[in-house]
C-alpha cells in the first residue's frame, strides 16, 4: 500500500512539474496576473522613443496605461503605435486590443485583434490627397521587440496589399528593412492589374 501510495505521489509531482513547464513556456501569450496593484494609472498615455539624433524612433500611446511597481510593467488598453524607419518618411502603424510592455521597455506584446499597415509614400512634397496603405496585416497576438524593430505572431495573418491577398499561420517581420517571413500553410491570391 505504501509502494503505491509513493508512485501516486511521484506521479502527481511529474504531472504537476511538467504543467508549471508548459505554463512558463506560455509567457508571451497570457498576461501575468500576480504583479500585485497598479501603483500608477493615467488616461491617454503617450511615450515617444528618440534615436541619436533626436528624432523619432517610436511612438506609444493608449486610452489607458496601468504600471506595476513588482516587475515595473505596464499594462494598456487599446495600443496603438508608430515605429519609423531610418529615413523618417512613412511610419508602420501597429494596434492591439490590449498590451503589455515589459519593465525595461524592449518588449511589447498585443493582445486580441491586431491590425499592422504603413502608408504609400506621396509623390510629391505638396501632396494633400489621401494616404493609400502600401500593406496591411491582420493577425492576433502579437509580439513585438522594439530594439530590434522585429515582431512576430504564431497565429493566423492575412496580408492585404493592392487588390492582392495572402493568409499564412505564422509571420516574423522586420519592420527596419521590411523583410516579412510567413512560416507555414501560405496561399495567396495576387492581382497583377497595372494601376492607373
Amino acid at each position: 500500500m505504501i509502494r503505491w501510495a509513493t508512485i501516486l505521489v511521484l506521479l502527481l509531482i511529474l504531472v504537476l512539474t511538467s504543467w508549471i513547464h508548459s505554463s512558463l513556456q506560455e509567457e508571451d501569450r497570457v498576461l501575468v496576473k500576480d504583479r500585485g496593484e497598479p501603483d500608477s494609472v493615467m488616461w491617454d498615455f503617450k511615450r515617444t522613443d528618440m534615436d541619436e539624433n533626436g528624432l523619432p524612433k517610436a511612438k506609444l500611446q493608449a486610452e489607458l496605461m496601468k504600471h506595476y511597481p513588482l516587475d515595473d510593467s505596464v499594462e494598456l488598453e487599446v495600443p496603438v503605435m508608430q515605429i519609423y524607419n531610418e529615413k523618417h518618411v512613412m511610419p508602420w502603424h501597429v494596434t492591439g486590443e490590449r498590451g503589455w510592455l515589459s519593465g525595461d521597455g524592449e518588449k511589447l506584446l498585443l493582445y486580441g485583434k491586431v491590425y499592422i499597415w504603413r502608408n504609400e509614400t506621396p509623390k510629391s512634397e505638396g501632396d494633400g490627397g489621401e494616404l493609400v496603405k502600401e500593406i496591411e496585416m491582420i493577425t492576433t497576438d502579437l509580439k513585438i521587440l522594439l530594439k530590434e524593430e522585429y515582431a512576430e505572431t504564431p497565429n493566423f495573418v492575412m496580408i492585404l496589399r493592392g487588390q492582392s491577398k495572402v493568409t499564412a499561420i505564422g509571420m516574423q517581420v522586420n519592420f527596419k528593412n521590411r523583410n516579412l517571413k510567413l512560416l507555414k500553410d501560405v496561399r495567396g491570391h495576387y492581382d497583377n492589374t497595372p494601376k492607373h
